[in-house]
């Protein structure tokens, strides 16, 4: 009975870590374990589900995304009213860097073609740690 609980549990999908994934975005590649520990301090991990959104286009542009796991469809409303995906971003995929450095809105819309888990943190705790 134990083999058959530890060929289940080592079928499952191990997710990266959290200072792996970071390590794979190109704007926290260089940081030392030192930095990255701080960044895992604003951290929020946060599920979506199929379906949801996760921001809207022309609302205000607080954080940042990073997908851990599933997939995410990027949109765009067109000037006819009509809704264009623009993008499909993967696991390790960023998302909203703008909402960084600038105080605009959003200019596209983003939500979850499947479960999803994803980690973001926000541009004023950011801030604060760069500080």
């Amino acid at each position: 009975m134990l083999s058959k609980v530890n060929n289940f549990l080592s079928l499952r999908k191990k997710k990266k870590p959290l200072y792996m994934l970071m390590k794979t975005i190109p704007m926290f590649s260089s940081l030392n374990s030192k930095d990255i520990k701080k960044l895992e301090r604003i951290l929020h991990l946060r599920n979506y589900d199929k379906g949801e959104i996760i921001f809207r286009e022309n609302t205000p542009a607080h954080g940042v995304f990073i997908i851990r796991e599933g997939s995410v469809s990027i949109t765009k409303e067109r000037d006819d009213g009509k809704t264009e995906e623009v993008e499909v971003m993967k696991p390790g995929s960023f998302i909203g860097e703008l909402a960084l450095f600038s105080n605009l809105k959003r200019r596209v819309s983003a939500s979850a073609l499947e479960d999803c888990e994803i980690v973001a943190f926000f541009k004023h705790d950011f801030l604060d740690l760069i500080d």
